[in-house]
């Protein structure tokens, strides 16, 4: 059996309560690019929307500070010098960079000035008002001078109908909900109660389903888990059990026939102009201009049609294909 580090195991923090199962953690590096984009896609950058509410909170301190009933007599210098050196400098003072004697900030903080103005808005009663009117105006600037949180990195939040996840500032990934979990140690004192997906424990998984010692044994090591298919080889580097009936799930891959060529290793022109709609003339000449991308092409006599080395399946014949299995 594997020996458990005790690292503070009976800390109940980061833990899901309902089920019991702690939360765990996985180095980014450690998952494949490409599902990883999805994280950073489609999830929710939580550093830039904490930039956005300190750069309001700067703006509603300033006009709080100028104008804490009326704004008519506020000089456009005042205004200017207020702003520029006691507020939003504390939140662009890295992009000071100058362009034609002037910087960054000085436009930014000059947008402001010049929307107030314009619209009237030192005469609105409501400084929340003041506040989204002025930013409105300079949210593109603040966009596009933001560079993220700590070090380049930002923080994370995504959800799908499977996982709850996050990154943090240290490159790694939270696994707060998810239908897998696995058994791992316990992460050291800097992330207190969850579990370390990079340290998985080496359970017995035939022992783990015909003995419920052994199951209690490690009830306290489950941690959440990505499933084999956000890794580069779609196995995970740890067990995968599900959640929802306690089974090991198992990566299982086959080696089909492959549909483009059937077996053959070569792709047909006539079948990819099927598929383009086009003729196969027109698909021929794509590839002699360089066009389509078809290596080892072949044209056609009475007896082979014309033909090139099948994409899909790299010319085996057989492509990969990986399914997943409870045992």
């Amino acid at each position: 059996m594997p020996k458990v580090i005790d690292r503070r195991s009976e800390l109940t923090c980061n833990r899901d309560v309902r089920t019991g199962i702690r939360y765990g953690i996985i180095g980014v590096h450690d998952v494949d690019p490409d599902e990883l984009n999805r994280v950073y896609q489609d999830g929710e950058d939580m550093d830039w929307k904490g930039h956005v509410v300190d750069v309001k909170c700067a703006l509603d301190a300033a006009f709080t500070e100028i104008m804490p009933g009326n704004a008519k007599g506020v000089t456009v210098q005042k205004f200017r010098r207020q702003v520029l050196h006691k507020k939003l400098a504390l939140y662009f003072s890295d992009y000071k960079s100058k362009n034609d004697g002037y910087s960054d900030l000085e436009s930014v903080v000059g947008q402001v000035i010049i929307i107030m103005q314009e619209t009237g808005a030192w005469e609105l009663p409501s400084i929340t008002d003041q506040v989204k009117i002025a930013y409105a105006e300079i949210a593109d600037t603040v966009a596009d001078v933001y560079e993220g949180g700590s070090d380049g990195a930002s923080c994370m939040v995504y959800h799908d109908d499977e996982y709850d996840l996050s990154t943090d500032a240290y490159a790694d990934l939270w696994v707060l909900k998810s239908p897998f979990f696995t058994y791992a140690q316990h992460c050291s004192p800097c992330a207190p109660g969850a579990v370390s997906l990079s340290e998985p424990l080496g359970v017995d998984a035939a022992a783990l389903r015909i003995s419920p010692k052994a199951r209690n044994q490690f009830s306290d090591n489950r941690g959440y888990c990505l499933g084999h298919e956000w890794f580069m080889e779609k196995k995970a580097p740890y067990p995968v059990f599900s959640v929802a009936t306690g089974k090991q799930v198992i990566a299982i891959k086959t080696h089909p026939v492959c549909e483009n060529c059937k077996g053959t290793g070569r792709d047909l022109v006539s079948r990819l102009a099927q598929v383009r709609g086009t003729s196969e003339m027109a698909v021929i000449n794509a590839i002699i201009d360089g066009n389509i991308n078809a290596e080892e092409f072949e044209m056609g006599t009475p007896y082979h049609p014309t033909s090139f080395k099948c994409l899909y399946c790299k010319g085996t014949g057989r492509v990969e294909e990986v399914e997943y299995a409870e045992v």
